[in-house]
């Protein structure tokens, strides 16, 4: 097999790298850098959220072609240790954060605690807020007194939030 048949593939890595690159790095809640980027970096970029997930195919390809060649130069024991050694870092990664392991949160509560909640929503039909303004947390126990009823809401969140 010739090197050009492993350019495609090359190519879509290198994009997805370029892609993945963020003007601000981060490690937990610190910034560790941050610069700024010329106004046609921010709407190139403005379609990624959060760029770092693009780089995951590079870093599967990393990995798989670490495990093909010590598959092909016959050092199976090391390909093994290397398989395992990914996947354990792949299942601790899926796990909760350290911070959350560390520091146990007691379960939320929503304050709507009166009996007189569960009657109001036998009668209606929607939960309206009149100044739909989703910049504070006042809703939340709203939406969960809703969606407990099999009512609806008119504010929410969404996963790209833009007050």
């Amino acid at each position: 097999m010739g090197t050009c048949t492993h350019v495609p593939l090359l190519l879509g890595a290198f994009i997805l790298l370029i892609i993945s690159l963020s003007n601000r790095v981060t490690s937990a809640d610190f910034v560790l850098f941050e610069y700024t980027l010329p106004w046609i970096g921010y709407k190139l970029g403005g379609v990624c959220t959060a760029s770092g997930r693009i780089f995951w195919p590079v870093a599967y390809m990393l990995m798989l072609a670490a495990i093909a060649i010590l598959m092909k130069y016959n050092i199976t024991k090391r390909a093994m240790v290397c398989f395992s050694v990914c996947l354990s870092i792949q299942v601790l990664d899926f796990g909760p954060s350290p911070q959350n392991r560390l520091h146990a949160k007691t379960p939320w509560i929503s304050p709507l605690q009166s009996h007189l909640w569960n009657r109001f929503m036998e009668k209606s039909e929607h939960i309206v807020f009149i100044r739909a303004n989703r910049q504070y947390d006042y809703y939340f126990p709203f939406a969960l007194l809703a969606a407990n009823h099999r009512k609806t809401i008119n504010v929410g969140d969404t996963a790209r939030k833009k007050y």
